[in-house]
């Protein structure tokens, strides 16, 4: 009811503190009390993309995570993404070198509907009770239709991005806002020389470097 907006000559880096400070992934830009444009966490990375800021990543930007083996089933996938509360996850084959990556779009794309029916019995009284009406001692039920959205039970190696789009510890900030606004993702995995997982770099986190009083 009351969201958190901004005006079209706010500082960017004001826009950035907001963004980080509520957690929140988009900011209405409004003047006079209209709505004039939208300003979102890909515009930040697209202006930091050009913006040469040569600091290298491993200093303040990368976040530990976690990640899943390839042959991992969808549907557990499902739910470590839900229970963690991530919307992409690394895989790693059993030599733990990354192979890919699993997003909740490519969850959606592999998933499929499942339709089935439903019984609620609204029945009233037994026969058993000597005070209910004939009318209504009679069974009432209704069928309604349930549709569930269902992941198959194969291994995640099947459904995720084999090309991942990875960074090394020592990547400069807008190198790594460029591939992302060029590969149109929002988290990198960073790696080491062994294309092993260190950490992630995720856009939310990227645009904290707006946030420095230097910035600029």
């Amino acid at each position: 009811s009351k969201p958190v907006t901004i005006g079209p000559d706010t500082d960017i880096g004001d826009a950035a503190r907001l963004l980080v400070t509520h957690r929140i992934r988009r900011l209405p830009v409004v003047e006079d009390n209209k709505l004039i444009g939208l300003l979102s966490v890909a515009d930040l990375i697209h202006a930091i993309a050009q913006m040469k800021i040569k600091e290298e990543i491993k200093d303040s930007y990368m976040s530990t995570t976690f990640a899943l083996w390839e042959d991992t089933p969808l549907p557990l996938v499902g739910r470590v993404m839900e229970i963690s509360g991530v919307d992409a996850i690394p895989i790693l084959n059993s030599d733990s070198v990354l192979q890919g990556i699993i997003s909740e779009r490519d969850l959606i794309r592999n998933s499929s509907i499942e339709d089935s029916v439903g019984v609620s019995d609204f029945s009233n009284g037994t026969d058993d009770d000597e005070w209910t009406w004939e009318s209504i001692r009679d069974n009432h039920t209704i069928s309604f239709g349930i549709s569930r959205v269902q992941l198959p039970n194969r291994p995640v190696k099947l459904a995720m991005v084999k090309n991942v789009v990875a960074v090394p510890k020592n990547s400069e900030v807008s190198e790594c806002a460029l591939k992302m606004r060029r590969s149109r993702v929002d988290q990198l995995p960073v790696i080491n020389g062994d294309k092993r997982l260190v950490a992630m770099l995720y856009d939310r986190d990227l645009i904290k470097v707006l946030c420095k009083d230097d910035a600029e």
